[in-house]
């Protein structure tokens, strides 16, 4: 699998926080793509999907060329008319949004000759469409970013359920859990025992059962088997 992640082109930067290519051998296994809060378009087979915000890992099989763009936070719902939760766990088509002007766009970015072509054609089509996209996620970012660092955002819980499911498909507590479980990641690295509980703690969880659960839960792996998984 080759992953490489780039900076969008300035004018898009307000609304998406990446592109990325990901290129996986026809003979590598599936592998896991985790949960993490975040909503993708993504080019792959000559169609446009959008990759829904997912609770649970999801498994990209092998062979495929992918291109995507990841919206920055509550962008999507505002890119596409709908809230974030309508397309939580999915992979819609972005013609069910777009009509036939996104298959005109998967046809085009498909006549490119390769991943970055690709990934630049999708930008320059998505900046023709910018000036029509009415922005009301304004506050989004800060409120994910607070919940990343395990902080509270201070607004009222019913205001801050709702928003969350609008903005990011689902409640301020799932939205934390899968975040938790991405600081985990970050911090954990390689190593043994002691090296996985002391991430653990400085990822926000309460004990070593805290966090099976919730990597049971969200990937279907113990904490040390998902880690052989992303180092495998």
């Amino acid at each position: 699998m080759t992953y490489r992640e780039y900076a969008p082109t300035a004018g898009l930067r307000p609304d998406f926080r990446c592109g990325w290519t990901n290129q996986v051998a026809d003979r590598a296994d599936p592998f896991l793509v985790l949960p993490d809060g975040c909503i993708d378009l993504v080019w792959s087979d000559g169609r446009l999907r959008v990759a829904g915000p997912d609770r649970r890992a999801a498994v990209t099989p092998a062979g495929r060329l992918v291109v995507g763009l990841r919206f920055q936070p509550g962008a999507a719902a505002d890119w596409l008319g709908v809230p974030a939760s309508d397309i939580v766990d999915a992979r819609p088509g972005l013609d069910a949004f777009w009509g036939d002007q996104a298959q005109a766009l998967a046809d085009w970015a498909g006549e490119a000759r390769d991943a970055l072509e690709i990934l630049d054609r999708l930008q320059a089509g998505l900046q023709m469409r910018q000036p029509r996209i009415r922005r009301r996620a304004a506050d989004a970012a800060a409120v994910f970013d607070l919940i990343g660092r395990g902080a509270d955002p201070g607004w009222h819980p019913r205001s801050l359920r709702r928003r969350c499911h609008d903005w990011f498909g689902y409640g301020p507590k799932t939205l934390d859990a899968i975040l938790r479980l991405q600081r985990f990641i970050t911090l954990c690295g390689t190593g043994g025992e002691a090296r996985l509980a002391m991430a653990a703690i400085a990822a926000g969880y309460a004990d070593q059962p805290h966090l099976n659960r919730e990597t049971r839960r969200l990937c279907g792996l113990t904490p040390r088997g998902l880690l052989a998984q992303l180092e495998g």
